[in-house]
């Protein structure tokens, strides 16, 4: 892709993050606004731009494989991704901490990070080192609905077919989120809930779409442009809703510290690197393998700030390492994409 090209529909689609931004930040948006939004696009705009997409979408044996591909891709890459970086995460913080603040951290006890720098303190329910797992998580985990749908959208608006694979994408993220993500946040394999990742509103469009799709029902055109401007709002809502998060951050703590650095490197670069490589020799549908490439060039995923308050992880480096990599995403997703595939 041109790169100058792909750079402004970027930044175009970050800019929809500024009201956000001016009204939270003017104090327009109460405390909860984030969290109504958020209810507003998992209930109502993702399953609608689920609907829609597959009733653009025309069924062929050879998309059901690309479908297939998507899932399996997918999910054996974020969880073999996951598996490597809590590895590597845990060997580092055990031989000698991370770097916060130009100081080296040496391996530590007690509670959650602080809210200064990437050394802080370990919470005792993440196993010890809640910091390399917060790491392993960031580096696997990838903003596949919030920041995917919209990206998408805007780099392949002629192609129906990408948002339903990655919407199967989506169906391995979310089970590996719950079950997997759970694990390496809290270290307790209690915490593994199955149910959480099949039962919900994304996914449960997929059941009631993909039976449509399969079976060629089409619904009524009307019915099927209503659905379509629900589902269009995920874009500016989505946005809206990361301009909000980013107006409680502040700047000198947003870019403070190394590890967060290291962590956006992983996840922007070398893992989608890798997954081009691998991309190179499978031989996929063009479409299919650009929006994988493209999905694994996601910013780190909001589940890792959910999860990190969720299970008293840590939270600090948590929304560091998000809205980081969200920021260098802009300029990591336009450049890896003048790669040829």
């Amino acid at each position: 892709m041109d790169f100058t090209n792909t750079l402004i529909n970027v930044l175009v689609l970050t800019a929809l993050a500024v009201p956000g931004f001016i009204l939270k930040r003017t104090k327009k948006l109460g405390g909860n606004a984030s969290k109504y939004l958020v209810n507003i696009i998992l209930y109502v705009c993702q399953p609608m731009i689920v609907v829609s997409s597959f009733q653009k979408a025309d069924y062929t044996p050879e998309m059901l494989l690309n479908m297939l591909y998507a899932f399996l891709i997918g999910f054996f890459g974020i969880a073999a991704t996951g598996a490597a970086a809590l590895f590597i995460a845990k060997k580092l913080s055990v031989n000698g901490g991370w770097r916060a603040n130009g100081k080296l951290r040496g391996k530590t006890n007690g509670g959650a990070g602080g809210s200064g720098g990437i050394g802080g303190n370990v919470n005792e329910n993440a196993g010890g080192d809640g910091r390399a797992r917060a790491i392993a998580f960031a580096c696997a985990f990838g903003n596949v609905a919030f920041m995917g749908i919209p990206v998408i959208s805007v780099l392949l608006p002629e192609n129906p077919e990408a948002i339903i694979y990655l919407t199967v994408l989506t169906v391995a993220f979310n089970i590996l989120s719950w079950t997997l993500g759970a694990y390496i946040i809290s270290g307790r394999r209690e915490y593994i809930a199955l149910k959480k990742a099949v039962v919900n509103p994304p996914t449960l469009a997929v059941f009631i779409a993909l039976p449509l799709f399969f079976l060629g029902v089409r619904l009524d055109a009307r019915l099927v442009s209503g659905i379509s401007y629900l589902g269009d709002m995920v874009t500016p809502l989505s946005m809206t809703v990361l301009g909000m998060r980013f107006a409680d951050v502040k700047l000198k703590e947003l870019f403070g510290g190394v590890s967060v650095y290291a962590v956006s490197f992983v996840k922007l670069v070398a893992v989608p690197a890798l997954l081009y490589l691998a991309l190179l020799f499978l031989n996929l549908d063009s479409v299919l393998e650009i929006t994988l490439y493209i999905i694994f060039l996601m910013p780190c995923a909001n589940n890792l700030l959910l999860f990190a308050e969720h299970f008293d992880g840590d939270t600090a480096f948590a929304a560091k390492a998000v809205l980081l990599t969200t920021v260098f995403s802009a300029f990591t997703i336009s450049a890896m994409l003048l790669l040829p595939l």
